[in-house]
């Protein structure tokens, strides 16, 4: 039995660039190992001050504590703005699961935890954005839900099986994924695959198969979000970045920080980079019938709409209006304006509170096609 303890909704600092800034995790840590894995310094940084220091040191959210949490809020008649997450609950925006930890390792057959959250979330029809790269778990009990207002996505980069069990080592392979994720789109579901992250050049050999592949598995939709190298590295993250070396054919770090800009602490593509997988997966997209999602910030006008997790399935939802993405596209009559009131801390650690729409990013996206 592992250690449980409640980890609550929260509101993220995605605010001012995504419609869903509203996350849960079910567990924390993971065991798939993924070298680039930006979730593992936010859950080490969070441990530094406990034993607990190893991402790879699971603990489990508590059920029960949770039931009583999310009740606590969503039955409550009158709204109390003095936490942006009571009014994101009684606005009902999608709960995203496994936005920082895979929601199904493989002790889920045995615990539960995932499952008896999403049951507590279902009995109140509740939105929630699943991610994984482990949708098998949730393929062998999907069935134990009558209609779920979910949005199912799967993580996965490439069809190069070589590839993935080097850079991914305790992750599903690429088939087990979509073998997956064809038995839940079989029973009716949507389902979704993330090409995130998208590690150029490399993913521009790549997607043509992969998203061949994701048209079979009876996937809906895809989208794609670059890489972003981090400027300042410890030792250990250097060392996971160069075991990646012979699985991907070249040198991330040194290939990014040449070819790439700086962004406030990280390297990342530049416009014309980020076009070559951008154009090319639209022309996928168009020739699969498949819908396409730019998740990539700062992307102004593309792709099929602003909720690049594929939220536009579910039911009886809304979105954060005020951030970057939602403004380039058509105007959406299901944005909450209630959440905008609410009080929200800026930065971690920060004792003082704004109003969401205070925080708001005023910066220039980087191309705004119309």
């Amino acid at each position: 039995m592992i250690k449980r303890k409640l980890s609550a909704p929260e509101i993220t600092t995605q605010i001012k660039v995504c419609p869903i800034p509203f996350k849960l995790d079910t567990y924390c840590g993971c065991i798939h190992g993924c070298k680039y894995c930006f979730g593992r310094q936010l859950i080490e940084f969070g441990r530094r001050n406990c034993k607990e220091s190893s991402f790879e040191n699971i603990t489990g959210n508590n059920p029960i504590a949770f039931k009583k949490w999310f009740e606590k809020r969503i039955l409550k008649e009158e709204y109390d703005y003095s936490k942006s997450e009571n009014i994101a609950i009684k606005e009902r925006l999608p709960l995203k699961i496994g936005a920082t930890s895979d929601p199904f390792p493989p002790m889920e057959s045995k615990e539960h935890i995932t499952y008896d959250i999403l049951k507590v979330l279902d009995e109140y029809d509740y939105p929630v954005q699943i991610l994984t790269k482990n949708p098998g778990i949730l393929a062998d009990y999907i069935s134990n839900f009558d209609n779920p207002n979910w949005s199912i996505a799967c993580s996965l980069i490439s069809m190069d099986e070589k590839m993935i069990r080097g850079i991914e080592p305790g992750a599903p392979l690429p088939k087990e994924r979509l073998t997956a994720i064809k038995k839940i789109t079989d029973m009716g579901y949507h389902a979704m695959i993330k090409v995130q992250p998208a590690i150029l050049p490399r993913i521009v050999t790549d997607l043509p198969e992969l998203v061949r592949n994701v048209a079979d598995s009876g996937a809906w939709a895809f989208n794609t979000e670059g890489l972003k190298v981090r400027i300042s590295m410890t030792k250990k993250e250097q060392t996971l970045f160069d075991e990646m070396i012979p699985f991907i054919g070249y040198d991330i770090r040194l290939f990014y920080r040449q070819n790439f800009i700086q962004t406030d602490s990280d390297y990342e593509p530049n416009i014309s980079s980020r076009m070559k997988y951008i154009e090319l997966a639209t022309d996928l997209a168009k020739q699969y019938n498949l819908k396409y999602f730019v998740a990539d910030n700062g992307c102004g006008k593309v792709g099929d709409g602003p909720e690049c997790c594929g939220t536009q399935c579910l039911h009886d939802y809304k979105i954060w209006g005020e951030c970057d993405r939602v403004k380039f596209f058509d105007p959406i009559d299901y944005c909450s304006k209630e959440l905008g009131k609410s009080l929200y801390r800026v930065k971690f650690g920060d004792n003082s509170r704004h109003k969401l729409s205070d925080y708001v990013s005023k910066e220039k996206n980087l191309f705004a096609f119309k």
